[in-house]
Order: C-alpha cells, then structure tokens, then sequence
C-alpha cells in the first residue's frame, strides 16, 4: 500500500479505537493521532535497505521484520518512547504505545492484502502472507479512509467522528471483502482457460490491477511458460475505443478486455528464442542471480540487449508488469563480449535502458 494511505489510515484507526475519557487523553488527542499516522508510515523504513543492495532489499529485507507482529510490541514500543519525548512527556505514554501499536497494525494488515506478501512472522518465519486483493494503489480503498480522515476533520462532536472513523473502516472491509469475490470470479476465469486448453499440472492465479476493482490480470502457470490475459469483469465489448470521447484512455484500459474477448498471450519462462536460450538459462541458474529467484514468484524474461560489446539477459515478475508501463523491477546479467564472466545489473525505474551495476558491500560477502 502507498504511504500516504499508510499514514491517513492509522490516524484513522486510532481515532476508532479511542475512546478518550480521560481529560489528559483529550488534551492530546492530536498527539496520538499523528503517532497513529507516523507509526503507520514505519514498517517502509526498510526501504533505506534499497540503497544498500536493491536485489537483497527485494528478496530478503523488505516487509520482513519492520512488518512482523512478532517484532511489533517492540517497535511500539519505541516509537512511543520517541513520541513521548517529542510531546514533552504530556501525553500518556500508555496510551502513545498503543497508538503506535495500532498504526504498525494497520500498516502490515493492509500490506498482507497485496501482492507482495509479507513476513508477518519473521525473523521465525520466511512465509509470505498475501492475500492479492487489492492493488499496491487503490484509489476506492484511499477514498474510503479519507472519508473517515473528513469525519475527524469535520466534526466537532467527538462521538459523530468517532463513529464515521468507525463506519468507514467497517466500510473497507466490506470493500476488501467485494475485491475478494470480484478475485474469485476473475481465478474463475482462469480455471476456464485452464479446462479448455487441457493444460497439464497447470495452476491459475488472478492478480489485481490499476485503476479499477474490476480489472485483473490472469496468469496461468504451467511447466515452463505462462498464459497471460488482462481482463475487466464487467466490460461488454471494444467498440469505439478509438473515439474521441476515450481515445486518450485506451493506452490504459484498453489492454483489459470483455471476459468473452479475452487475448491470452503465451510467455515462456526462459523466452522463445531457442538459440539465445544458453545465454538465458547460463543468467537464470548463475549463482549470483539466486536472490532474484528468490524473489520473483513469476519470473519470465523480458528482453535480451545485444549490441556489439556487451550481450545483457535481463528478466522480470509478471506480478509487477502491466501492458501501459515498463516493468518496476527488471533484474538481469551482462557480460563483454570479449570476456565470459557474467555481471549483475539492474534497469532503473521509468528507464529503458539505463543500467545500474549492483556491487554487494563488502560485509554482505
């Protein structure tokens, strides 16, 4: 989930869950608000992790600890401490503990409803927890927090407020619990695919997308290769896309089809050209690629960049591709072509070709 929902949803939850009597806790009632929203935003600290190897970072570091409940007494812990230093020891630091703890709440529950996943019990557990329901931005989902956010803002009588901030998270829930239904119909569709094509040991996976519940991507995993279609639950048909009323959508949401028009495109893991496949396959199983593999839950290759220096393999997660942008996360190996040794590298963000050789520090050796 993006920050801003992050922080907009714990002050939210913590103005649910207070009931202020006391005069002290109305008194600074503000105080726990923001602690709620700041201790909300925490758990993506890991981030800075990024910055140091962005390949580990992906695969091991982020939405691990900073994201368990195990860990989460502690972190409440110290940010309540910190937040009572700030407040000049006004507020009382029980109630800042459990503001804290209810915004570190609220963070790794809605992380656990992408795609994702997180570790809610490291460092005991590596399993991921993803409930893929709801897309990393969600317009409806930040819409609905920052009606309850209104109620708070709006409001001088605490119990209206306190109710709307109640209502609307009772209200994401519902909305989550409608993303799950509209996530069945869409696994439903696969399974269809599935059936008719006669696909051998193959499993179906619908994924959620941009910009409306109702679009879904549907990814069909069987042996080596994937079958992959966009589709949008409640569209009809494709007529008059190019009209001038939509015609600057289309680049959007034109590649989501009717479910009776879907376009399923054949992805195989390690690609289609069968005499690049040793070059592929030689960055595949390298041992320093091993924690993108670890990562990527559906790896496929992007693309090969072969010039007359240097021959790059570069490969992706069909989780975090979508038909109108280039792919977040493109990891890959390159080599000169007058030496065999293999480099690993990554394309920056909102590049096409811009590489960043990735140099493990030292004391990750």
């Amino acid at each position: 989930m993006d920050t801003v929902t992050h922080v907009l949803l714990g002050s939210v939850a913590v103005h649910a869950a207070t009931s202020t009597k006391k005069a002290e806790e109305r008194t600074r009632h503000h105080v726990l608000l923001m602690a709620g929203g700041a201790s909300a935003a925490f758990p993506d600290i890991d981030y800075l992790t990024f910055w140091v190897d962005p390949l580990l970072f992906l695969a091991d570091w982020h939405r691990g600890l900073t994201h368990s409940f195990l860990m989460l007494p502690i972190w409440a812990l110290l940010l309540a401490g910190i937040f009572w230093q700030l407040d000049q020891r006004r507020a009382p630091f029980r109630s800042l503990f459990v503001a804290s703890a209810i915004g570190l709440t609220t963070h790794v529950l809605s992380d656990t409803l992408t795609v994702y996943g997180t570790r809610i019990l490291a460092p005991l557990s590596d399993v991921h927890v993803s409930l893929g329901t709801t897309f990393v931005v969600d317009a409806v989902f930040t819409f609905i927090v920052v009606l309850g956010l209104m109620g708070i803002v709006v409001s001088r009588v605490k119990f209206v407020s306190i109710t709307g901030a109640r209502l609307s998270l009772a209200l994401l829930c519902i909305y989550v619990a409608i993303q799950g239904a509209l996530q069945r119909q869409a696994l439903a569709l696969a399974q269809e695919h599935v059936i008719r094509q006669s696909l051998a040991e193959a499993t179906a996976h619908a994924l959620p997308q941009p910009f409306s519940p109702f679009n879904w991507k549907l990814i069909i995993t069987a042996k080596d290769r994937y079958d992959v279609a966009y589709v949008n639950l409640i569209r009809r048909s494709v007529a008059n896309e190019t009209s001038n009323n939509v015609r600057f959508l289309t680049r959007f949401f034109g590649p989501y089809k009717g479910k009776n028009t879907l376009e399923w495109m054949d992805k195989p893991i390690l690609g289609s050209d069968e005499g690049a496949r040793p070059d592929v396959s030689d960055v595949w199983f390298h041992e320093n690629f091993e924690a993108f593999r670890r990562f990527a839950r559906f790896p496929a290759l992007y693309r090969i960049d072969n010039d007359m220096h240097v021959l790059c393999v570069w490969f992706t997660d069909l989780r975090y591709e979508m038909p109108f942008m280039s792919p977040p996360f493109r990891y890959g190996m390159c080599k000169n072509k007058n030496h065999s040794a293999w480099s690993l590298y990554r394309l920056r963000r909102f590049t096409d070709n811009t590489r960043h050789a990735l140099v493990r520090p030292l004391f990750l050796h």
